[in-house]
């Protein structure tokens, strides 16, 4: 599999994680969104065309509750805090232990869920919990179907000549067999407050834990590994296409990373493409909870 080294980030740009963000107020993503767990949105760096964020393109709200469905283009429109089409859930491959970190370059592997609204597309009411408070949801105890940004290999035409591309798209998250999702819950945890003297009493102030939303066994297609690049901005890059075996005949030595193609304005159909650190491959986070916020907070904003 194809490898990218992160460059050293300074001391100093590490200074403010947790809970902190930009000063600028966040473009994409419903507010509803980003105070979820794992929710949040994405802004294209590229702003030649007004500010643009990751969107699934004319929504049909007529199926699957609204919540996607197979091969519906996912692409870039113009950013607005009240568009649920540019709300998407992040959810950590499992294998990795801690949030924000791991993977095959040093910042997780995710996979990025279309919720619509801020709102799961299956209702995770009355299922069993698990120890840490999250439930495990799996294709056969949804209740709405999940889509996920994925790919597909289309062969458009460009300039009189076919190519190949490989689109954004939804896919069914359990495309794959053996997939599953963990949906964090929030648990309470705290210590007494020393009791001033002369009051007789304590009390226990809980404060609410992060369990951050992971997936287990994921579709590689749908698997996206964010990259640091000069700006500050972050690079998405697709898992699967990062390795030869997974490109159907593609050629290109360079990785695959989500793309605005031909540096689009609104309403542009995305693509994931060789890597060219362009504006229109670079990104930053919308979101208020982890893993976003253990990033290098100079690419993650969390509107207050």
């Amino acid at each position: 599999m194809a490898r990218k080294y992160l460059a050293a980030a300074g001391a100093a740009a590490f200074a403010v994680m947790m809970g902190l963000g930009l000063s600028a107020s966040a473009n994409a993503s419903t507010l509803q969104c980003v105070a979820q767990e794992s929710c949040g949105g994405a802004d294209l760096a590229f702003t030649g065309h007004g500010a643009l964020s990751l969107a699934v393109l004319a929504p049909d709200h007529s199926l699957n509750g609204g919540f996607g469905y197979n091969d519906e283009h996912v692409g870039f429109t113009s950013s607005n805090a009240s568009d649920g089409s540019q709300d998407f859930t992040v959810f950590q491959d499992s294998s990795e232990s801690t949030p924000g970190k791991g993977g095959i370059y040093g910042f997780g592997n995710y996979v990025v869920m279309y919720t619509r609204g801020g709102h799961l597309p299956f209702d995770t009411a009355g299922l069993p919990k698990n120890g840490d408070g999250s439930v495990t949801v799996s294709a056969s105890n949804e209740t709405a179907v999940p889509y996920c940004v994925s790919v597909e290999d289309t062969y458009p035409k460009v300039g009189g000549k076919t190519v190949q591309r490989w689109a954004l798209v939804l896919r069914n998250c359990f495309a794959w067999p053996g997939t599953t999702f963990n949906i964090g819950g929030k648990s309470l945890t705290g210590a007494p407050v020393p009791t001033p003297s002369p009051s007789p009493t304590a009390t226990v102030t809980p404060a609410p834990a992060e369990v951050e939303n992971t997936v287990n066994h994921p579709d590689l297609y749908q698997e996206w590994a964010p990259t640091e690049v000069p700006g500050p901005f972050l690079e998405f890059q697709d898992v699967a296409l990062n390795s030869a075996h997974y490109r159907h005949g593609f050629t290109s030595g360079h990785n695959f990373v989500m793309d605005d193609r031909g540096w689009g304005g609104s309403g542009t159909w995305g693509i994931a493409y060789p890597e060219q650190q362009q504006r229109n491959q670079e990104f930053t986070i919308i979101g208020c909870t982890k893993p976003v916020t253990v990033f290098n907070d100079a690419y993650f904003n969390c509107p207050s």
